[in-house]
């Protein structure tokens, strides 16, 4: 099959979270099952950067980019343009079996692939990375009324989608909301997995992390006010947080660091990419996952992956981590500091929780397996398509 993702950021715009890694996964994944890949995007490479290179091959996908009017305009309001998008979709749409689309937000960017698909009767399919999942909706107020209208605008176009694309039964429920029901297709993330990756020997602290993009819907404060009331009852604990900020979240959160006199045990260590994320993960006890809301995290399964055992909240918790020890859910809220002193207090209970880590990875995330329930998707949707009358 020839198939066409759009997406306004790809590798190595990593900074923009866990749907370029996503995507990644989806696309390499498929182009070494011997499908022709093109990933239509922007240069956005992070909010003051941009990506050189136009056109390239990346592990066998092919990447077409354009340029963005302003970069950190597109990154903080959704605002990717793309200018040529529409004359290179025009000469090359016509091409591709089918068109598998990763956001819903970038208007000028989705609106011209969207028109054209049904110009030529292209088969589409929508995939929302959480976007709708309301934590994740409202979390920035500035952008909730232009989000909403962006949705009305765009809905007729999406309600022709051929499927969507649901990674967790939270963003099932939240697609159930705009979409017929019949065309949700649950078809978790899955990511690259790191193998023969060696862990360094534990240091005395125990330590903590949490890493990804920074932002309100991570609740990372929560995690912080956590870490303070836990170190209160053992000083051999560290937190460190890694990750890219959004709109100066960073600093928020190194004042409240602050104001709570914990800086010499919680630090804001910045971003990490590629094999250094991997190899700072495997060198932690536990993740602390905090959000108040997520599809699907793809942080949680590359810290399973190196054997790294999470505590996620209540509300980032799935219920695909149930029976399986490595993802243990709190309440981040009203925890039960004595419980968790007793947790990671003896190592032996760490250890315990990462035991069936990959246990969950072949069980939930085995590559071949996402990828064929792609494959048949994508067969399905093609085969469903019927020419719009003109």
């Amino acid at each position: 099959m020839n198939i066409l993702f759009i997406q306004p950021h790809y590798i190595p715009a990593f900074s923009c979270g866990g749907i370029v890694y996503a995507t990644q996964f989806q696309a390499e994944c498929l182009s070494k099952s011997d499908h022709n890949v093109t990933i239509l995007t922007t240069d956005v490479l992070d909010l003051n950067n941009r990506i050189n290179c136009l056109h390239e091959y990346i592990n066998g996908v092919e990447v077409v980019r354009f340029r963005n009017f302003h970069n950190h305009f597109a990154r903080q309001f959704n605002f990717y343009n793309g200018f040529g998008v529409k004359k290179w979709a025009v000469d090359n749409i016509h091409k591709y079996d089918v068109v598998h689309i990763s956001d819903v937000f970038s208007y000028f960017f989705i609106k011209p692939i969207l028109e054209l698909c049904l110009e030529y009767d292209i088969p589409y399919l929508l995939q929302t990375h959480g976007m709708l999942i309301k934590s994740n909706f409202d979390s920035n107020r500035l952008l909730k009324i232009p989000k909403a209208i962006i949705i009305k605008m765009l809905r007729p176009y999406y309600l022709k989608a051929g499927a969507y694309i649901s990674v967790s039964d939270i963003e099932t429920d939240s697609l159930l909301e705009y979409f017929d029901k019949d065309k949700i297709v649950k078809i978790t993330n899955g990511i690259k997995i790191q193998r023969g990756l060696l862990k360094k020997d534990k240091s005395e602290k125990i330590k903590l992390c949490t890493l990804g993009r920074l932002s309100y819907v991570k609740g990372i404060e929560r995690a912080i006010k956590l870490v303070v009331e836990l170190y209160k009852h053992n000083p051999e604990l560290e937190y460190l947080i890694y990750g890219p900020a959004e709109r100066f979240y960073d600093v928020k959160l190194q004042n409240l660091i602050n104001s709570l006199g914990a800086g010499s045990y919680i630090k804001l260590m910045g971003p990490v990419y590629e094999d250094k994320k991997f190899q700072t993960l495997s060198e932690m006890d536990l993740f602390l996952m905090s959000s108040y809301g997520e599809a699907q995290p793809i942080a949680v399964i590359e810290s399973i992956s190196v054997e790294t055992p999470v505590l996620a909240s209540n509300e980032a918790y799935l219920s695909e981590y149930e029976g399986y020890k490595c993802v243990r859910k709190i309440d981040y809220d009203k925890p039960d500091i004595h419980e968790l002193l007793s947790l990671i207090e003896d190592r032996r209970n760490i250890s315990a929780m990462a035991d069936d880590c990959h246990k969950l990875l072949e069980d939930k995330y085995d590559e071949s397996v996402l990828i064929n329930r792609l494959e048949e998707l994508y067969k399905q949707v093609i085969m469903n398509n019927k020419p719009v009358k003109k």
